[in-house]
């Protein structure tokens, strides 16, 4: 009989509800009765705060809230397959490449100019 890994129909079945599960239902049905979610009170402290000019207290509770009001930006990383040489590009894709280049070369250029920096 072997040993070991994975058997079938052993673990916990999908869908299985746990305490912790059974718990966050609760509270979740609960605020709901209650009519008022801690997002909505953020945000109306928020807005009374910023009506106020209080604007320390605005941006507190708008740190505070804009995780569950906006997704956060995922970084992106970027692979290139293209294996290929020099020689074997067509002349067309080398000229885009090229203005692509000369086009980032004078968008850097623009922005020193812009902000005075020198390098």
């Amino acid at each position: 009989m072997p040993r070991g890994g994975a058997r079938p129909g052993a673990g916990r079945k999908k869908g299985g509800v746990t305490k912790a599960t059974i718990y966050r239902q609760e509270m979740m049905a609960r605020a709901a009765a209650d009519g008022i979610s801690p997002l909505e009170v953020m945000l109306n402290t928020m807005r009374a705060a910023w009506a106020a000019k209080k604007i320390d207290e605005a941006l507190q509770a708008a740190v505070h809230a804009a995780p569950y009001v906006h997704p956060r930006l995922a970084a992106s990383q970027v692979t290139v397959d293209d294996k290929r040489t020099a020689e074997q590009f067509t002349d067309a894709e080398l000229e885009a490449i090229a203005a692509a280049s000369r086009a980032g070369a004078s968008e850097a250029a623009e922005s020193e100019a812009d902000t005075g920096s020198v390098h």
